[in-house]
C-alpha cells in the first residue's frame, strides 16, 4: 500500500523551526517524528525568500501537514 493511499492519523507536532507547538497534523516523511512547522514560521520562511516548492518538499502540504489550526 502506498503512503498516499494510507491515511495516517494526525498527531501533535512541535515546530522544527521555533520549537513551539505546530498543531495536530499528519507526519511529513522529511521531518523527524513529532516535528513539523507552525503557520507563523512558514510566513517567516516565505518572507526570507523560500519558494512554495521548497516549503512543500521540506514540510509537506498546507492543510495536511501544516497550517492554521481552526
Amino acid at each position: 500500500m502506498s503512503l498516499k493511499a494510507k491515511q495516517l492519523p494526525a498527531r501533535a507536532m512541535a515546530c522544527a523551526c521555533c520549537g513551539q507547538p505546530a498543531g495536530s497534523w499528519m507526519q511529513w516523511w522529511n521531518q523527524d517524528r513529532g516535528f513539523g512547522i507552525c503557520f507563523d514560521c512558514v510566513g517567516w520562511i516565505r518572507g526570507r525568500g523560500a519558494t512554495e516548492e521548497f516549503i512543500r518538499d521540506t514540510y509537506g502540504y498546507e492543510g495536511r501537514h501544516w497550517g492554521r489550526q481552526a
